[in-house]
């Protein structure tokens, strides 16, 4: 099945109006999380991605940033021609979470045609 093309300006609109809802789900989630959260969610993201265009919004890359695995961080380097150490120190920054992030958005990749 191709990938879908989605409507952002409708789940924007449709998170806005949930946004209530939304708070009080991760607060629950933020005092009990289920077991293997992190795998689950890891689950329905792959599974959401296989469905979606990404290059065609390219939302994630303009406002909250790619999940970047120290795997992507190694082949984007790798593309590059960089080491490994300079690519960190020029595009990367560990954000609140420990997690390796862009310094700054939109992704300094992200092509002209999805800006």
């Amino acid at each position: 099945m191709p990938p879908k093309t989605i409507d952002i300006e409708k789940y924007h609109q449709l998170a806005w109006q949930r946004q209530a809802e939304h708070r009080k789900f991760l607060a629950t989630l933020k005092k009990k999380p289920p077991k293997h959260l992190d795998k689950i969610v890891q689950d329905i993201h792959q599974e959401v991605f296989q469905e979606i265009d990404c290059t065609s919004c390219a939302n994630c890359c303009k406002d909250l940033g790619p999940d970047l695995t120290e795997t992507d961080i190694v082949k984007i380097a790798k593309l590059f021609r960089m080491k490994l150490a300079t690519f960190e120190k020029t595009y990367l920054r560990v954000d609140e979470d420990d997690d390796k992030v862009f310094r700054f958005m939109p992704c300094p990749f992200l092509g002209g045609d999805n800006l």
